[in-house]
């Protein structure tokens, strides 16, 4: 997730994408690093079959730079559309 100017990147996993998206949207958690950071935009998401690769794959995007998980994102969405959009038919 990103903030509206796309200075913080925020990586993070769940099993439940929809409600963790509203949580970051509402900030329902005032004082976690997303509400401080108003990382509230969607603009990557992988699907997992198992909560363990998930869990490997987001320390995994954790320890690279920012320059590689800018280009993550552009590969899949180049113009960093909030994908969270997409959710509201879910």
């Amino acid at each position: 997730m990103t903030n509206r100017t796309k200075s913080t990147l925020y990586t993070g996993s769940t099993r439940d994408i929809v409600s963790r998206v509203k949580d970051h949207k509402s900030k329902f958690y005032p004082n976690a690093f997303s509400a401080q950071y108003q990382t509230n935009r969607l603009v990557f998401r992988r699907h997992f079959l198992s909560y363990e690769e998930a869990f490997d794959f987001e320390f995994y995007i954790k320890g690279k730079r920012r320059s590689w998980k800018i280009k993550l994102i552009e590969s899949e969405n180049p113009d960093w559309k909030d994908l969270s959009e997409e959710m509201k038919d879910w």
